[in-house]
């Protein structure tokens, strides 16, 4: 358990664990759907669990609906490394701009979800409603992996230039 802590990033506390820990209990409290149980394991695997959910829509979804509503100019991946090694703080400040678009998606999902339970949504047949939701994660982490490859790809390109 000491080896297990001792890996767990800050990045991985301020991007999944609080984003997660958030939506887990503002879900309770806000629209009355427990997901999570008193054991304190679970409660930390779900929040995890959770918070790598929100911080793949925020990569995907949400990075591009901000960046087209406020017409934000993206810098290439490979300036970003380069600038990153000549200023320690940009990787400090991309981590907490990652952490603000997460919990941006943290509080739309909480949105949607209000919103879905005020429509009474919750009457659609329960094995329909989980395969819908194993798809659409299916899809989440595919699109995930991909971008994922693609920024190691351009890391490997990167290192030989």
């Amino acid at each position: 358990m000491e080896n297990l802590i001792e890996k767990i990033s800050s990045y991985h506390i301020f991007n999944y664990m609080i984003p997660g820990m958030v939506f887990l209990i503002m879900c309770d409290m806000i629209c009355n759907i427990n997901l999570y149980d008193d054991k304190l394991i679970n409660m930390l695997v779900m929040a995890y669990f959770g918070g790598i959910i929100i911080s793949r829509i925020s990569s995907l979804i949400t990075e591009k609906v901000v960046y087209k509503i406020w017409r934000l100019k993206k810098e290439s991946y490979k300036d970003y490394i380069e600038a990153s090694k000549k200023d320690g703080k940009i990787s400090v400040l991309m981590e907490d701009n990652n952490m603000y678009r997460n919990l941006c998606t943290t509080m739309f999902l909480l949105l949607l979800f209000k919103i879905l339970q005020l429509l009474n949504v919750n009457k659609i047949n329960s094995n329909l409603a989980i395969i819908i939701i194993l798809a659409l994660l299916t899809l989440l982490f595919a699109f995930s992996y991909v971008k994922q490859s693609k920024y190691i790809i351009s890391r490997i390109k990167n290192s030989k230039n």
